[in-house]
């Protein structure tokens, strides 16, 4: 797919555009929108990057917002993740598809510092039919946030959950939340 690059080992400079076959790669998370200061590194990287609209999110890629700032992560699933301001993240998986085959949560990430906002998107499988005026069926897998107070598992579409070095504060708006401290 990319005759270009010539011979192994490949030499890639930033900012080269390699062509991927489909199907094969996607990645954790994607970035819906951001606003003012918000930054992104890859795993390994010195360097953090510019967040940008449509930037991929991989597996361990930190995200961190600035001062008045905020960003909206879509994981391939369609669950989502609006970040506020001075917030820092590390995405530890985000596809459901590499989660049922490998027995793990949804989405998982690490919320060092901040506030994160959201929920899965829908249930896995086909939703049965709800009876008209009740609510819909909780997600039958978590999404965890894990916290350096504790960790977070999120049976919800809408949650929001703020974090510091001593403490957690959960907020479940549509569902319901386990916690579990640490120590």
């Amino acid at each position: 797919h990319n005759k270009f690059i010539g011979q192994p080992p490949f030499i890639l400079k930033p900012g080269q555009v390699l062509t991927l076959p489909p199907g094969q790669v996607s990645p954790e998370a994607q970035v819906e929108w951001t606003r003012r200061e918000v930054k992104a590194k890859p795993p390994k990287s010195l360097d953090w990057l510019k967040a940008n609209n449509k930037m991929n999110l991989w597996k361990l890629y930190q995200v961190s917002t600035g001062g008045d700032s905020a960003v909206h992560i879509v994981f391939e699933d369609r669950s989502d993740l609006r970040m506020g301001e001075d917030a820092l993240m590390v995405i530890y998986s985000g596809s459901s598809k590499s989660a049922k085959t490998r027995g793990q949560q949804k989405t998982q990430v690490l919320l060092k510092e901040g506030t994160v906002r959201g929920g899965l998107a829908a249930l896995d499988g086909p939703a049965p039919a709800a009876k008209p005026g009740t609510p819909p069926p909780p997600p039958q897998q978590p999404m965890v946030v894990e916290t350096p107070a504790g960790v977070i598992e999120l049976m919800s579409t809408l949650a929001q959950v703020q974090a510091d070095a001593s403490a957690a504060v959960v907020s479940v708006y549509e569902g319901k939340a386990a916690v579990k401290g640490a120590g």
